[in-house]
C-alpha cells in the first residue's frame, strides 16, 4: 500500500484523510526528513533510524527554526509530490523574497523600503517596520524618524483602513475581515467573514495564479475602496472560514488520487525503506 506523510495537520484534517485507501502517517511536528537521488525519505517515529519513503507529502504549517528550513528544502529539492507544493511555497518563508515573488501580477505600487540596524533616516509620516518572517503580527512597530532598530526590517507607509483577507483553497474563496483596538489588527483581533469582494477576490486569484498557489490567504489593507496588498500566506489558518478545511481535505484528496494515477509502482521499490543506521 502507498505512503502519504502529513506534516503539521490538525488532528480532524488528519482523521478525514484516513479514509483514503492508503496508508497516512501523520507527524505533528517536523519529521527528521532528507531527499536521496530526487526521493524524500522521514525517519520513522517508532524506531530512530529506519527512513520510511512515501509517495506524497502533505505539509502545512509554520514552523520555526533550522529544523524547518532543513526539511523545507529537502521536499523543495526533492521529485516526490507535495502539497501544496513546497518548490512553490518555499519562497514565501522570506517575507522580502515573498513580495518580490508577487512582481509581475500586475498590483498597484506600494513604495516599500528597508532599513539596517541602527537610528532611521529623516523621512516624513509614519512606516510600519517588520523584521523576521512569522507571520503572528508581534514583529512589528509603527515608528516615525528617529526610532532605533535592533534588527533589519522591511519598511512600508502606515495606512490606515480595514484589513482584508482573502482566504483561496482550490476554488472556494472566503473573505475574512480582522478588527482589534490594537493598529495590528491580527493581534487579538476578531476575525469575521464577509461578503466577498469580486475585486479583491479577483487580485488574490491573479496573485496565486502568479505564484502557483492552490491554497492562499492573501491579505490587503483597504483605504478608500483601494487594495493594498501587504503580504501572501502559504499555510493561512483555516479555521476562522466554515467550510475551509472540507474544502483543503478535498484538495488534498483530488492531488492525492492524481499521484497515484501516474505511472508507479504500488510496490515501493527496493531501498524505500531503509534500515536503521549502525
Amino acid at each position: 500500500m502507498e505512503l502519504l506523510v502529513t506534516i503539521g495537520l490538525d488532528a480532524p484534517i488528519v482523521e478525514a484523510l484516513n479514509k483514503l485507501d492508503t496508508h497516512v502517517l501523520s507527524f505533528p511536528a517536523l519529521p527528521r526528513t532528507l531527499t536521496i537521488d530526487g526521493r524524500v525519505y522521514v525517519e520513522s517515529a517508532r524506531k530512530a533510524g529506519r527512513l520510511l519513503r512515501p509517495r506524497a507529502v502533505v505539509y502545512y504549517g509554520y514552523f520555526d527554526g533550522p529544523e524547518a528550513a532543513t526539511v523545507r528544502r529537502a521536499l523543495a529539492v526533492a521529485e516526490t509530490p507535495s502539497f501544496p507544493s513546497v518548490r512553490r511555497t518555499i519562497m514565501l518563508d522570506d517575507k522580502v523574497l515573498g513580495l518580490l515573488a508577487t512582481l509581475g501580477a500586475g498590483l498597484p505600487r506600494l513604495d516599500r523600503g528597508y532599513f539596517p540596524p541602527g537610528d532611521l533616516p529623516l523621512f516624513e509620516g509614519e512606516r510600519v517596520l517588520k523584521w523576521g518572517n512569522r507571520h503572528s503580527g508581534e514583529d512589528k512597530v509603527r515608528a516615525r524618524s528617529g526610532y532605533t532598530l535592533a534588527q533589519p526590517a522591511l519598511a512600508e507607509p502606515f495606512i490606515a483602513g480595514t484589513s482584508e483577507r482573502v482566504l483561496l483553497v482550490g476554488d472556494r474563496v472566503w473573505q475574512l475581515r480582522y478588527e482589534s483596538d490594537d493598529w495590528r489588527k491580527n493581534v487579538h483581533g476578531i476575525v469575521e467573514p464577509v461578503e466577498a469582494d469580486p475585486e479583491l477576490v479577483a487580485i488574490a486569484r491573479r496573485v496565486a495564479s502568479h505564484l502557483g498557489l492552490v491554497v492562499a490567504g492573501v491579505d490587503f489593507i483597504v483605504r478608500d475602496e483601494v487594495p493594498h496588498l501587504i503580504e501572501v500566506n502559504a499555510y493561512p489558518s483555516l479555521d476562522d472560514a466554515p467550510g475551509a478545511k472540507d474544502a483543503f481535505v478535498a484538495e488534498i484528496t483530488k492531488f492525492w488520487m492524481d499521484v497515484i494515477s501516474k505511472p508507479g509502482s504500488m510496490t515501493p521499490p527496493p531501498g524505500s525503506v531503509l534500515p536503521p543506521r549502525p
